[in-house]
């Protein structure tokens, strides 16, 4: 019997080294199994993160985009009813001829030489408002002068009828380009 009990206990003992051996290499493998899912799972985590985040810069980007613009949009107005406000005045002045006399007869002067100089000839009519007679007259020019403007300025026509119209309110017209620039620098 003492073969048979040495036999049962080889073969426990085998049993029992197999069992511990199966149960090292189950938890080995589960080790392994949880190892590679805390690694999948951490992965995954950081491309989510990482998804948010550009999400989250993107909508950041994307709002303060938004509101750069609109506070683009909105000096352009505030600068485009300033703008307005000054031509407005500009206009009004004209209107009321309460514009610097002396300016204005430098004005009228430069302007009819320049259009007789552009217009190559010395044969012209000068239309002038009645109100610029006293002015025009100081000039001491010696052309034809016809007063049927019905507001400051002057045209300058040849007897062909070629005009060159400088009354005020098209030189602005002419000129608001540049006025706009002018106010607009002025507004920075």
């Amino acid at each position: 019997m003492i073969g048979i009990e040495k036999l049962v206990h080889e073969i426990e003992k085998k049993a029992k080294t197999e069992e511990e051996s199966i149960i090292r290499e189950a938890k080995e493998k589960a080790e392994e199994i949880m190892k590679q899912a805390e690694k999948e799972a951490k992965q995954k985590r950081e491309k989510i993160e990482e998804e948010n985040k550009r999400k989250i810069e993107f909508e950041t980007s994307r709002i303060i985009a938004d509101a750069e613009i609109r506070v683009r949009m909105k000096y352009l107005e505030e600068r485009e009813k300033i703008i307005n406000k000054v031509m407005k005045q500009v206009k009004d002045s004209i209107k009321k001829r309460t514009f610097d006399k002396k300016k204005y007869k430098a004005f009228l002067e430069k302007r009819i030489k320049e259009a007789v100089k552009e217009l190559s000839t010395k044969d012209v009519i000068i239309h002038l408002n009645k109100r610029d007679k006293e002015i025009y007259d100081s000039l001491k020019m010696k052309y034809e002068v016809v007063y049927d403007l019905d507001e400051p300025g002057v045209i300058i026509e040849t007897r062909s009828g070629v005009k060159i119209d400088n009354t005020l309110s098209n030189v602005i017209e002419t000129d608001m380009d540049a006025i706009r620039q002018l106010i607009t620098k002025e507004i920075r």
